[in-house]
């Protein structure tokens, strides 16, 4: 049974080993919970994504500690909760809030249309992504993604990003 509150918490660098450490704490964790087996394999999809993303993306120059890579799984009122912050440069931001907004108008339909197009069209990025992440974590949690950007200095902003998932199948 799954009771209000935070699942599994990460505050701090993020590197291969340690999103290897947390997806195999979340996995033992939903088990404990008995989290039914399809919401875990979308949680834990949208949670893969979403740390790769992460590491992907990061800025490496070292910041204030406000500012840290975050990543949080909670629970309220029958709504996984995933929530991740990392700093980006802020010339990437318009792209991304235009991506995101794009993604965001979209119903399930033409999600899987859009998916299935930057598959067969897509560039591998100089970064190793192929431009799915964001449709795939929206198709998924069949939710809109919201998120935020609050400013660290003139080059880089901190990048929230919360995605739901409703706990019913």
């Amino acid at each position: 049974m799954v009771k209000n509150g935070i699942i599994i918490s990460h505050f701090g660098h993020l590197g291969y080993d340690t999103i290897g450490d947390l997806l195999r704490q979340l996995d033992g964790k939903m088990k404990k919970l008995s989290i039914d087996e399809l919401i875990r394999k979308k949680i834990y999809a949208v949670i893969v994504e979403c740390l790769e993303n992460i590491d992907r993306h990061k800025h490496p120059e070292n910041i204030n500690t406000k500012f840290n890579t975050k990543f949080t799984l909670e629970y309220r009122d029958n709504i996984f909760f995933i929530t991740t912050g990392n700093a980006i440069e802020n010339d990437v931001i318009d792209t991304l809030k235009s991506k995101i907004d794009s993604v965001n108008e979209l119903d399930e339909k033409d999600l899987k249309k859009l998916y299935r197009k930057t598959l067969l069209t897509g560039e591998i990025s100089e970064k190793g992504g192929a431009g799915v992440g964001i449709i795939d974590m929206a198709k998924i949690s069949q939710n809109k993604i919201e998120y935020n950007f609050e400013p660290i200095n003139s080059k880089l902003s901190y990048y929230q990003l919360q995605l739901k998932i409703n706990n019913t199948t």
